[in-house]
């Protein structure tokens, strides 16, 4: 079981008999990136806020699963389009349930696969796949994770 487990306690503020609780906070203009150097990560909820610039153009939030040669392997996406000059709140939920649109604060709930496996040297990258506006977009995303 060798990489499951955070090598000599590292993180160990977030210690868990023996698993590791990270929580990470990513920021970008339309993306943002999570990589799993050097152990793997369980991922168990991710919440992405992204605002959206007044650039037209319907946004499209996308969870992707990268490997360490940056192919893409697994991609999860928000059900509806997000418009320009709007914020809105994404949770990345372990289930299979899947909202087909946003509520009235611009909430959305998305699923990833029930005990998705970060290997070490995989990237989890949230992005606007639609890349309306790369620079004036904003996303910030808090990942929690257990090593």
């Amino acid at each position: 079981m060798a990489g499951l487990f955070a090598p000599n306690g590292a993180y160990n503020t977030n210690n868990m008999g023996g698993l590791v609780q990270t929580v990470s906070t990513l920021t970008g203009t339309n993306s943002a990136t999570l990589t799993s150097v050097d152990y793997n990560r369980k991922l168990i909820f991710a919440h992405a806020t992204f605002v959206a610039s007044a650039t037209v153009g319907n946004r499209k939030l996308e969870l992707q699963l990268i490997n360490g040669g940056s192919v893409e392997v697994g991609d999860w996406h928000v059900t509806p389009s997000m418009v320009a000059s709007t914020t809105y709140h994404v949770e990345f939920l372990s289930g299979t349930y899947r909202e087909a649109t946003f509520d009235a604060n611009n909430v959305n709930q998305t699923p990833f696969p029930m005990g998705l496996i970060i290997p070490a040297g995989y990237t989890l990258k949230f992005a606007d796949s639609a890349n309306i506006d790369a620079t004036g977009d904003a996303i910030t995303v808090y990942v929690q994770t257990v090593a």
